[in-house]
């Protein structure tokens, strides 16, 4: 009887303890996926403050040179964002994100936004997104399109995720094809 009251407990506790881990895991991933949707739509509407309060005051970016299309982590450096040109930046009245390039009909801007992992420990984590666009060059006659991956860390910071680093680009392209008439 004691074994039998052993084995349902610990069956009981190995069914709870999982669900409650798991369902604050999910909760973790979702405010993730909502900051990213939050600083990438600031982007799109071209606001500034907004696209600001996605990132932790001490957010550190880390810039990878490409060499011969290929990223060289070699030469990773310590990218210059620090929070004084990040408000100078995106609080600045001439702003616009993205908004006037979506507005720009000739252009034909179209900008796609993804995160295809994220992993969660505690109130550190990481994200990892690719950001892709396409627009038309009209002085070349050419559409071009582009994109790059991006590594981010993340971290819960009084209750709240925000963008702790950055490491970018993974990986990018970019391709250049005549317009079409």
């Amino acid at each position: 009887a004691k074994l039998f009251i052993a084995l349902a407990l610990l069956t009981g506790l190995g069914t709870t303890l999982p669900t409650s881990v798991l369902a604050q895991q999910a909760e973790d991933h979702q405010a993730i996926r909502s900051l990213f949707e939050r600083e990438q739509e600031g982007w799109r509407n071209g606001d500034g403050a907004q696209v600001l309060s996605c990132f932790a005051e001490n957010f550190q970016g880390y810039e990878i040179p490409f060499r011969n299309n290929e990223p060289n982590f070699l030469q990773t450096e310590v990218g210059a964002w620090s929070l004084e040109a990040r408000k100078k930046y995106f609080l600045s009245d001439d702003f616009v994100g993205m908004k006037a390039d979506l507005a720009d009909s000739a252009l034909a801007f179209s900008h796609k936004y993804e995160l295809n992992h994220i992993h969660v420990r505690g109130n550190e984590g990481v994200a990892t997104s690719t950001i892709s666009w396409v627009r038309n060059d009209t002085l070349r006659h050419t559409r071009i399109q582009e994109g790059h991956q991006t590594m981010w860390m993340v971290r819960k910071i009084d209750g709240v995720w925000k963008y702790a680093g950055a490491v970018f680009p993974l990986s990018r392209y970019r391709e250049e094809n005549p317009l079409q008439n």
